[in-house]
């Protein structure tokens, strides 16, 4: 019996860092690279494993591996990690300024 990450129709890999408020990597594997849900499973898992490898020394950077039916639904579940660099409240005269810039900052990424 599979379970559902071995038989999700995407697999994706996120590397977010924290210090720049960004995703700076983001790889999929899907139907149309490995049409095989074991291959697709697989070489994301090893890809994680190599991202984690890569990037252990470094402070501040998040690895993740989702899966899901597809990126929009990965992109709705873990939003945060799509939404771009995050305003900073230094950049802001007022608490009320910042939550605006962030409010903005999602509408305008149709989340």
């Amino acid at each position: 019996m599979s379970n559902r990450a071995d038989s999700a129709s995407i697999h994706a890999l996120l590397v977010y860092s924290l210090p720049e408020g960004r995703l700076v990597e983001q790889r999929i594997f899907d139907e149309s690279k490995y049409p095989d849900p074991d291959l697709r499973s697989e070489k994301a898992t090893d890809a994680y494993f190599e991202a984690e490898k890569a990037h252990r020394d470094s402070d501040g950077v998040e690895i993740v591996l989702l899966a899901s039916d597809s990126l929009e639904s990965i992109q709705a579940t873990h939003s945060s990690y799509f939404l771009g660099t995050v305003p900073k409240r230094a950049e802001y005269g007022t608490l009320e300024e910042l939550l605006q810039a962030l409010k903005d900052q999602v509408e305008s990424k149709g989340v």
